[in-house]
């Protein structure tokens, strides 16, 4: 799956659910904003957005 972004990362991601992460308020989490998200949490975040299965992810010291 070729990694559809800009500088970042994050803003090139595709699909309702991509939308839906985008939507969200992730500065009221221990996450931050998500334009201050490392390349490692995006890159992720991009392969769990390409996959056919259902996937989690906890991140961090609280798995947000």
């Amino acid at each position: 799956m070729p990694f559809l972004s800009d500088h970042h990362g994050c803003q090139g991601w595709k699909g309702e659910m991509a939308e839906r992460i985008r939507a969200f308020d992730w500065s009221a989490t221990s996450l931050g904003a998500l334009q201050h998200w490392s390349h490692s949490l995006c890159s992720t975040v991009q392969l769990m957005l390409g996959s056919p299965l259902p996937m989690v992810m906890l991140w961090g010291p609280w798995a947000t």
